[in-house]
């Protein structure tokens, strides 16, 4: 009996959630401070799909972006393709992402925004977006991000 006591003291100890923060879950606070960068970080905000077929640029709204709240993705896309998808994640926290999922609208003028995007912490993030070309053929675009100052 001494033995299921201890035990069950034990899991509930274990548990219990120290996270102060106000955050339930993952404790970010450990996160704080992250400024390494891949050695070959591109602060580009134009680039070209993975096969080079599709130039993208983009512009956030609003820029900078802000820690922890909304805003959202413009991209230019080459003249007949489209943008599909958008996300982003944080390749150096085991490619995790954001807690929201963008939705993409196409504007007619041969950009396509989407939104909402978060970050919910500092560091290096990577915002993909899936383009289709004007054959159909779908490819990605990365664009690295330092956030947030």
């Amino acid at each position: 009996m001494r033995a299921l006591v201890f035990a069950s003291i034990f899991v509930i100890a274990c548990s219990k959630d120290n996270d102060d923060s106000g955050h339930s879950g993952h404790d970010h606070s450990h996160h704080h401070g992250d400024t390494d960068l891949p050695d070959d970080f591109d602060p580009s905000t134009e680039a070209q799909t993975h096969s080079e077929t599709v130039t993208i640029s983009y512009v956030t709204d609003p820029a900078p972006i802000p820690e922890s709240a909304l805003f959202s993705v413009t991209f230019t896309v080459s003249e007949g393709s489209k943008i599909t998808s958008a996300d982003a994640t944080m390749p150096t926290h085991g490619g995790h992402g954001m807690t929201v999922e963008p939705e993409v609208t196409d504007n007619g003028d041969g950009t396509f925004t989407a939104a909402p995007f978060e970050f919910h912490m500092p560091g290096y993030w990577v915002i993909h977006a899936v383009v289709e070309d004007s054959e159909g053929t779908e490819e990605r675009a990365d664009f690295d991000v330092d956030c947030c100052d």
